[in-house]
């Protein structure tokens, strides 16, 4: 084998000196805010939380037109007002907070996380809201029961 061919025999480089007249500073391709920047594009899994926060807000203006649709075919004194009216709060909190989280995500915002974690978890807490208040109601109104799941 020879010397040249083997990385761990061959002699050390001889060290560089001091920059000479005529070495230039180092250049980089784009200025310092640019390289600071952070992503560029919506790649790979960024993808898929752009789908998730425009298929949610799509489903949550259907839910709250036929909520809406709901509460106004009811008579006044139906149990199923309460939990109808606490679905459509939640309904436009939810939008709101979606249209916020939408905006920060395409500004690139460091408080896009912070509001997207809040959003899915006032997403959880109305879901058990509403799922308690009804079945509330079922228990207090059997004639709602077979709209709830049956009896539980």
């Amino acid at each position: 084998m020879n010397i040249e061919e083997d990385p761990y025999r061959r002699p050390e480089p001889a060290p560089r000196g001091a920059l000479e007249l005529g070495d230039g500073p180092l250049e980089f391709s784009t200025s310092r805010s640019e390289r600071n920047s952070g992503p560029k594009g919506l790649g790979g899994w960024l993808i898929v939380v752009a789908i998730v926060l425009f298929w949610a807000l799509l489903s949550l203006l259907g839910t709250m037109g036929l909520t809406s649709s709901q509460l106004a075919a009811l008579d006044p004194g139906d149990a199923l007002r309460a939990p109808l009216r606490v679905r459509m709060a939640a309904d436009g909190l939810l939008i709101a907070l979606n249209i916020v989280a939408i905006a920060l995500f395409f500004m690139k915002s460091r408080w896009f996380p912070r509001v997207f974690i809040a959003w899915l978890a006032l997403a959880a807490l109305a879901g058990v809201v509403v799922f308690v208040l009804a079945r509330q109601i079922a228990g207090i109104a059997p004639e709602y029961s077979y709209r709830f799941g049956g009896a539980w």
